[in-house]
């Protein structure tokens, strides 16, 4: 039965990605249709440049004296705030927080407006 440190350790990969997988969902519907392809191209282009530099930044805080155990401290600290920043955007008027109903209501009186 491995430790509880190792399997902290080989959970993280795998939660990182279904973090990913979620970003992935949620995010377009966060912006409105004229820039839902920005906003997520954006958003995908900091998330590939933070999986670029990642790497370097371990290096150089192995380089400095941190333990593995801190930097995975560090990560997990991250892992934990997001969920949270999630619940404080509930109250947000975005497209993911209304029900379909409410998002055809102004698209039916434009139609029907002359």
């Amino acid at each position: 039965m491995p430790d509880f440190p190792t399997f902290l350790k080989a959970e993280a990969g795998p939660d990182l990605q279904h973090c990913i997988a979620g970003l992935y969902t949620l995010t377009p519907q966060s912006y409105p249709t004229t820039i839902r392809s920005t906003g997520v191209g954006i958003g995908i282009g900091l998330g590939r440049i933070g999986a670029i530099i990642a790497p370097t930044i371990t290096g150089s805080l192995t380089d400095i004296g941190w333990t593995p155990q801190a930097i995975y401290v560090g990560v997990g600290i991250f892992m934990l705030i997001a969920p949270l920043v999630l619940l404080t955007m509930r109250g947000l008027d975005v497209e993911a927080n209304r029900s379909p109903r409410q998002d055809l209501e102004p698209a039916s009186n434009e139609l029907t407006d002359p």
